[in-house]
Parts: C-alpha cells; structure tokens; sequence
C-alpha cells in the first residue's frame, strides 16, 4: 500500500553561488507517483563558494583550508533546509521528513573522477533524519559517466506533461527528453552559466548580468554567435559528461572588440543556439537553473527552437530554482526505496544499474529502507 512522504532535497551547483533547498510531497508508488514541491529556501555561499570556486578550478589549498569549507557548507545546508522546512510546516505541520538528499558541493569531475564535498553528520544530528550523499559514486563504480543524474527525478517530477524536454541551465547546460512512451535520455549540452558568467566578470566587473539586461541592450554578431555556437557544439559532451575543464572561457576570445553589451548578446545567441539544436524535434519544453532568468539566453532559445513550445519550469509546478534541489528530494526517496537513480543509456553505467547513495543515521539510528521487489517493475526505460 502506498503513502505519502516528505522528502527534502539539496543542491549546489558548479558556480558555487549559493545552496538551495526544497520540501517534496510525493504521493504514490514507483510506477504513479504523484508529487507536489511545497516549500523551497536558499542561502548563498558569499566568500566562502568563491574560494570553493578557485580550488573546483585548481587553486592551491590546504586540507585544513578544505575541512573548513566544507564545515561551512555544511552550515549553510542546514540554513537552507531550515529555511524550507519553516516553511513547509505552515501547509504540512504533522508531516515527518523520509528522507534528507544533499548532492554536495562538486570541486572535481572529469575522467571517471568526481568529488562532491559534504559532511552529512551535522544534517542528520539537527534533524534527525537519515541523509544520503555522494549519488555519483555507484554509477562510476559501475563503469558510467555519474552525470546526468537527475533524468530519473525529472521522470516523476514531469510526469504528467509528457512529452517534454526539461533543460537545466546551470554552468553546465544539461537536456531531459521525456517520451510519450515512457522513454527518458537525458545528456549535458554545453557550458552556459560558466561562460556566461566569466563574460559578465571580464566585461561589466560583475558576478553575473543580472537578468540579461546588459545583453538584452546590445546587438548580436550573427558570424561571431555562429562561430562561438559550432565551437560549444563540438564539446565532447557525449558519451561523457561535462565538468571540470569543460567551462570553455577561452571561447570568449571570439568577441574580442565588440562592446560588453554586444559581446554578452552574442553569446547568449551562441548558446542558445546550442541548445535548441539539442532539442531537436521536442514539442515542448520546460527551462529550469539560474540561467532561467537571463532573459536573453532564453530569448535565444525561444528564437532558435521555433518549432518548440517553450516555458519556464513554473509553468509545470516546478519553480526554477527549486528544480535540481526537488530532484536530489526524489532521488534519495527513489534511493531509500531500493531503485537505481541512473539508467545505463543516459551515463553510460553497466546493467543492471546499482542503488546509489551513501547513508548517515540520526543520533538514535532510526532509518527506513524498503528491499527491492523480487520481480522488480520496469519504471523507466531509457531510449537512445
């Protein structure tokens, strides 16, 4: 018989900006679950993500310098579950968390290696809820990529808008397809945010256009954008996965002598012209991540996919930048019942795929894992 459970999810993503939280509902069995995001929070990393920015792109540290980060990172997780679950007791005040899900903070992934830091103890201590970390590490153990790993999550996140494309813009753009049939693939696209934002800092002195206003008030070189965009489509993205040494900022070189605004409105064109040639013959599509809120990339997209139906990922009943935090919610739900969270057409792990996660106990060891059925169902079937 199934039931309802709350689930809580954790994500920072490769730009190091900020932790992000979200409370999931999800109703229903592996087959027909229903879920519903009922409170989200987020805090930002400030100094602290900057410094694990400059080690993710190869600084010089210390492991004393490493133990402290991570013991802030960990700090500003347990700030954003706060955050999220203050707010969740409002709609759903008897309701007890499953399970607590926290990516971790990537400061490594390329080469069948990939290092996500976190210490879930703290986590599970204030909340008394068990934890799962390190979702990567099953999947390269079986041979796969790690990455992408929220097509799974997207599954049931979209279910019942099928068929759909969910594109993730984050420093790495990464692309679910959601069949009609059921099928899911999913691969990572193209650095987005990365260059996007290298551009702002080496062009307007700033963290990020905010919004794309700089870009939106400048021209774009079709010549240049069309250049820059066969450059990011030749990144070797697949049979592998995007990471460290994928973030491309010498592309900028290509829009040396246009002005800021010119240069940014040409990249968010050669971007999204990337991407909209990865959707291919998708009908409609959901836009998730940071990147969402450029309004020039997403002018982009929209321009270069006119064949595509293409909204926020509000519009389905997933805020955008609650997105990749609900999905790491239901793949350590997804994990806490004995179901492989990767599938072997989308990172490339041997079959059958494992049961991913690492688990840290609450202080009274209270912890709940449904065993796999003997004659497990097929959930999702991977297309090619």
């Amino acid at each position: 018989m199934s039931r309802a459970r709350l689930v809580i999810g954790c994500m920072s993503g490769t730009s190091c900006d900020g932790v992000d939280a979200a409370v999931v509902l999800a109703d229903g069995d592996a087959d027909a679950r229903k879920t519903s995001i009922i409170a989200s929070g987020s805090v930002p990393l400030g100094e602290d993500g900057r410094r694990l920015r400059a080690i993710s792109l190869g600084a010089e540290t210390t492991a004393a310098e490493i133990c402290s980060l991570v013991g802030a990172l960990t700090e500003r997780h347990a700030d954003a579950i706060s955050i999220a679950l203050d707010r969740a007791e409002r709609a759903l005040p008897q309701e007890r968390v499953a399970v607590i899900a926290c990516h971790g903070q990537t400061l490594h992934h390329a080469g069948g290696l990939s290092w996500q830091v976190f210490n879930p103890a703290p986590i599970a201590r204030r909340f008394g809820v068990p934890v799962v970390h390190d979702l990567r590490a099953a999947d390269l153990a079986g041979g796969g990529e790690g990455a992408p790993i929220t097509p799974t999550a997207d599954a049931v996140l979209y279910a019942a808008h099928r068929p759909i494309s969910i594109v993730n813009l984050g420093g790495f753009c990464n692309i679910t397809h959601l069949g009609a049939r059921g099928t899911v693939s999913g691969r990572d696209v193209c650095s987005c945010n990365h260059l996007l934002d290298a551009a702002a800092s080496e062009l307007l002195g700033l963290a990020f256009d905010d919004g794309g206003r700089a870009a939106l008030r400048g021209a774009v070189d079709a010549g240049r954008a069309a250049a820059v965009a066969e450059r990011l489509a030749h990144t070797p993205a697949a049979p592998r996965s995007l990471g460290s040494g994928d973030e491309h900022q010498e592309f900028l070189e290509c829009l040396g002598g246009l002005s800021p605004g010119d240069a940014l409105a040409t990249l968010a064109d050669a971007i999204g012209r990337t991407i909209a040639s990865d959707l291919g013959d998708a009908t409609q599509a959901a836009l998730a991540g940071g990147g969402a809120r450029n309004a020039a990339l997403v002018d982009a997209i929209i321009r270069h996919a006119p064949h595509c139906r293409i909204r926020l990922s509000d519009a389905f009943g997933v805020p955008i930048q609650a997105r990749e935090a609900a999905a790491m919610g239901v793949l350590g739900l997804l994990s806490l019942e004995g179901i492989p969270i990767t599938l072997p057409g989308v990172t490339g792990v041997g079959s059958p795929p494992p049961v991913s996660g690492s688990w840290t106990l609450p202080p009274d060891g209270s912890w709940e894992v449904m065993s796999r059925p003997s004659s497990p169902r097929t959930v999702w079937t991977a297309s090619e």
